[in-house]
Protein backbone atom coordinates (compact mmCIF):
# COMPACT_ATOMS: atom_id res chain seq x y z
CA UNK A 1 0.00 0.00 0.00
CA UNK A 2 2.50 2.51 1.15
CA UNK A 3 4.43 2.05 -2.05
CA UNK A 4 1.72 2.35 -4.31
CA UNK A 5 0.68 5.80 -2.64
CA UNK A 6 3.89 7.16 -2.77
CA UNK A 7 4.54 6.57 -6.57
CA UNK A 8 1.33 7.53 -7.15
CA UNK A 9 2.08 10.81 -5.63
CA UNK A 10 5.13 11.06 -7.07
CA UNK A 11 3.39 10.67 -10.71
CA UNK A 12 0.73 12.62 -9.22
CA UNK A 13 2.90 15.73 -8.81
CA UNK A 14 5.50 14.88 -12.04
CA UNK A 15 2.32 14.75 -14.16
CA UNK A 16 0.95 18.02 -12.61
CA UNK A 17 4.50 20.09 -13.25
CA UNK A 18 4.88 18.41 -16.94
CA UNK A 19 0.59 19.78 -17.55
CA UNK A 20 1.75 22.92 -15.97
CA UNK A 21 4.80 23.43 -17.53
CA UNK A 22 2.87 22.69 -21.11
CA UNK A 23 0.05 25.16 -20.20
CA UNK A 24 1.77 27.75 -19.27
CA UNK A 25 4.72 27.30 -22.01
CA UNK A 26 7.73 26.73 -19.12
CA UNK A 27 10.59 24.19 -19.14
CA UNK A 28 9.41 20.81 -18.05
CA UNK A 29 10.99 19.97 -14.67
CA UNK A 30 13.44 17.49 -14.30
CA UNK A 31 12.56 14.12 -12.17
CA UNK A 32 15.06 14.91 -9.84
CA UNK A 33 13.55 18.76 -9.09
CA UNK A 34 9.90 17.31 -9.00
CA UNK A 35 11.17 14.56 -5.83
CA UNK A 36 13.00 17.30 -4.13
CA UNK A 37 10.02 19.70 -4.43
CA UNK A 38 6.92 17.75 -3.46
CA UNK A 39 5.15 18.99 -0.28
CA UNK A 40 5.28 15.14 0.98
CA UNK A 41 3.98 15.56 4.30
CA UNK A 42 1.19 17.46 2.81
CA UNK A 43 0.37 14.86 0.64
CA UNK A 44 0.77 12.10 2.40
CA UNK A 45 -1.66 13.77 5.30
CA UNK A 46 -3.60 14.61 2.31
CA UNK A 47 -3.96 10.98 1.59
CA UNK A 48 -4.50 9.32 4.44
CA UNK A 49 -7.20 11.62 5.66
CA UNK A 50 -10.12 11.23 2.59
CA UNK A 51 -8.76 7.61 2.68
CA UNK A 52 -10.02 7.37 5.87
CA UNK A 53 -13.32 9.15 5.39
CA UNK A 54 -13.86 7.46 2.32
CA UNK A 55 -13.11 3.60 4.16
CA UNK A 56 -15.61 5.35 7.48
CA UNK A 57 -18.40 6.28 3.95
CA UNK A 58 -18.15 2.73 2.86
CA UNK A 59 -18.22 0.78 5.98
CA UNK A 60 -21.11 2.72 6.98
CA UNK A 61 -23.00 3.25 4.17
CA UNK A 62 -21.82 2.99 0.64
CA UNK A 63 -23.18 6.27 -0.42
CA UNK A 64 -21.15 8.86 2.50
CA UNK A 65 -18.35 6.51 0.78
CA UNK A 66 -19.06 7.81 -2.88
CA UNK A 67 -19.92 11.41 -2.06
CA UNK A 68 -16.43 11.98 0.30
CA UNK A 69 -14.65 10.23 -2.77
CA UNK A 70 -15.96 12.47 -5.34
CA UNK A 71 -16.13 15.54 -3.05
CA UNK A 72 -12.28 14.62 -2.06
CA UNK A 73 -10.88 13.65 -5.59
CA UNK A 74 -8.98 16.22 -6.76
CA UNK A 75 -7.24 17.08 -3.07
CA UNK A 76 -4.16 16.04 -3.85
CA UNK A 77 -2.81 17.39 -6.89
CA UNK A 78 -4.79 20.96 -5.06
CA UNK A 79 -1.92 20.37 -2.22
CA UNK A 80 0.97 20.13 -5.31
CA UNK A 81 -0.53 22.37 -7.97
CA UNK A 82 -1.43 25.52 -5.43
CA UNK A 83 0.75 24.67 -2.43
CA UNK A 84 -2.21 24.70 0.42
CA UNK A 85 -2.36 22.85 3.73
CA UNK A 86 -4.12 20.10 3.62
CA UNK A 87 -7.73 21.61 5.02
CA UNK A 88 -7.52 24.11 3.01
CA UNK A 89 -6.96 21.50 -0.13
CA UNK A 90 -9.73 19.91 1.20
CA UNK A 91 -12.26 23.03 0.91
CA UNK A 92 -10.75 23.71 -2.20
CA UNK A 93 -11.33 20.20 -3.57
CA UNK A 94 -14.71 20.45 -2.40
CA UNK A 95 -15.61 24.06 -3.89
CA UNK A 96 -13.87 22.57 -7.83
CA UNK A 97 -15.87 20.08 -7.16
CA UNK A 98 -19.15 21.49 -6.37
CA UNK A 99 -21.32 21.69 -9.87
CA UNK A 100 -19.46 19.03 -11.32
CA UNK A 101 -20.05 16.13 -9.11
CA UNK A 102 -21.36 13.70 -11.47
CA UNK A 103 -18.06 13.93 -13.96
CA UNK A 104 -15.64 14.21 -10.94
CA UNK A 105 -17.50 10.90 -9.77
CA UNK A 106 -16.75 8.94 -12.64
CA UNK A 107 -13.03 10.18 -13.31
CA UNK A 108 -12.81 9.48 -9.74
CA UNK A 109 -14.21 5.67 -9.56
CA UNK A 110 -12.02 5.13 -13.16
CA UNK A 111 -9.62 6.04 -11.48
CA UNK A 112 -9.40 4.62 -8.55
CA UNK A 113 -11.50 1.54 -8.01
CA UNK A 114 -10.64 0.10 -11.50
CA UNK A 115 -6.62 0.17 -10.47
CA UNK A 116 -7.60 -1.46 -7.17
CA UNK A 117 -9.68 -3.67 -8.55
CA UNK A 118 -6.92 -5.17 -10.61
CA UNK A 119 -4.21 -5.40 -8.37
CA UNK A 120 -6.62 -6.78 -5.83
CA UNK A 121 -7.44 -9.30 -8.42
CA UNK A 122 -3.99 -10.31 -9.40
CA UNK A 123 -3.34 -10.58 -5.88
CA UNK A 124 -5.69 -13.10 -4.73
CA UNK A 125 -4.50 -15.11 -7.86
CA UNK A 126 -1.28 -14.85 -7.09
CA UNK A 127 -2.03 -15.74 -3.24
CA UNK A 128 -4.43 -18.91 -4.98
CA UNK A 129 -1.72 -20.65 -7.41
CA UNK A 130 0.87 -19.93 -4.88
CA UNK A 131 0.17 -19.83 -1.15
CA UNK A 132 3.21 -18.06 -0.53
CA UNK A 133 3.40 -15.04 1.44
CA UNK A 134 6.52 -13.36 -0.22
CA UNK A 135 4.83 -14.21 -3.89
CA UNK A 136 1.49 -12.64 -2.59
CA UNK A 137 3.22 -9.78 -1.75
CA UNK A 138 5.23 -9.37 -4.76
CA UNK A 139 1.75 -10.22 -6.57
CA UNK A 140 0.44 -7.14 -5.21
CA UNK A 141 3.31 -4.76 -5.18
CA UNK A 142 4.26 -4.96 -8.94
CA UNK A 143 0.65 -4.14 -10.22
CA UNK A 144 0.40 -1.51 -7.29
CA UNK A 145 3.60 -0.14 -8.62
CA UNK A 146 2.52 -0.14 -12.04
CA UNK A 147 -1.30 0.62 -12.22
CA UNK A 148 -1.58 2.93 -9.18
CA UNK A 149 -0.14 5.79 -10.41
CA UNK A 150 -1.22 5.53 -13.69
CA UNK A 151 -4.79 6.51 -11.96
CA UNK A 152 -2.80 9.83 -11.26
CA UNK A 153 -3.41 11.11 -15.01
CA UNK A 154 -6.99 11.62 -15.20
CA UNK A 155 -7.18 12.86 -11.77
CA UNK A 156 -4.77 15.47 -12.73
CA UNK A 157 -6.41 16.42 -15.78
CA UNK A 158 -9.99 16.35 -13.99
CA UNK A 159 -7.91 18.87 -12.03
CA UNK A 160 -6.62 21.30 -13.96
CA UNK A 161 -9.45 21.70 -16.31
CA UNK A 162 -11.90 22.07 -13.08
CA UNK A 163 -9.23 25.10 -11.86
CA UNK A 164 -9.73 26.68 -15.33
CA UNK A 165 -13.51 26.57 -15.14
CA UNK A 166 -13.28 28.35 -11.93
CA UNK A 167 -11.27 30.56 -12.93
CA UNK A 168 -12.99 31.19 -16.44
CA UNK A 169 -16.52 31.82 -13.78
CA UNK A 170 -14.62 34.02 -11.59
CA UNK A 171 -12.94 35.88 -14.55
CA UNK A 172 -16.59 36.72 -15.68
CA UNK A 173 -17.96 37.63 -12.40
CA UNK A 174 -15.31 40.12 -12.25
CA UNK A 175 -15.66 41.13 -16.02
CA UNK A 176 -19.12 41.58 -15.86
CA UNK A 177 -20.12 45.09 -15.55
CA UNK A 178 -22.63 45.43 -11.82
CA UNK A 179 -26.05 47.65 -12.37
Amino acid sequence: VVYGSLSHHFLSGLLERVVAAERREHHRPALREVLLDLPWRRLIAADLLPTTVIAAGLALLVVPGLVALTWFSVTLPIVNLERKPVLASFARSYELVRGHSWRAFGVAICAFAIPEFAVGSIARVTHHLTQNAILTAIGHAIPAIVLLPIAALPIVMLTFDLVDLDNDASSDATSSPTR
